[in-house]
């Protein structure tokens, strides 16, 4: 692993200071590091990348937040079968695999390509009311 793209929610507390370390930790292993959000403002030596071109550009995509971060960095591949590692910033994340004390690790991990792929499946889902589809209608209230 060469490249890693990098997505995380800079709303979260503890955010700057784990991306501090992702980049020091990045250096120090001679990892690319790419970013095509507002990541990229508190990453050191990252190359901002177009989101379109981001999926086709790294190796590896680490998302660090939670579930919703999860969420958001899969739509950010637009299909494409990039591994994702969630690094979980928060209390609770049921997708995220890595803690923020072992982030160091996963990217030793990460380079060794001593890991397993675990295939995840996506649903999506498009609701219908009355023969029409709903769109962009806010938050849904089922009564």
């Amino acid at each position: 692993m060469k490249t890693l793209g990098v997505i995380a929610n800079t709303g979260k507390p503890d955010s700057a200071d784990v991306l501090t370390r992702l980049s020091r930790k990045a250096a120090e292993m001679d990892i690319q590091l790419l970013a095509c959000d507002e990541t990229a403002d508190l990453l050191d030596d990252v190359q901002v990348v177009d989101p379109e071109k981001f999926p086709h550009q790294i190796d590896v995509l680490m998302a660090l937040g939670g579930d919703g971060t999860m969420l958001s960095a899969v739509r950010a591949l637009r299909g494409t079968d990039t591994p994702v590692v969630g690094v979980n910033l928060g209390s609770l994340g049921f997708m995220t695999s890595v803690t923020q004390e072992n982030l160091e690790y996963a990217i030793d991990v990460l380079v060794e390509g001593s890991y397993t792929v675990s295939t995840r499946t996506r649903a999506r889902a498009t609701i219908i009311r009355d023969f029409n589809e709903l769109k962009n209608t806010g938050p849904l209230t089922i009564s």
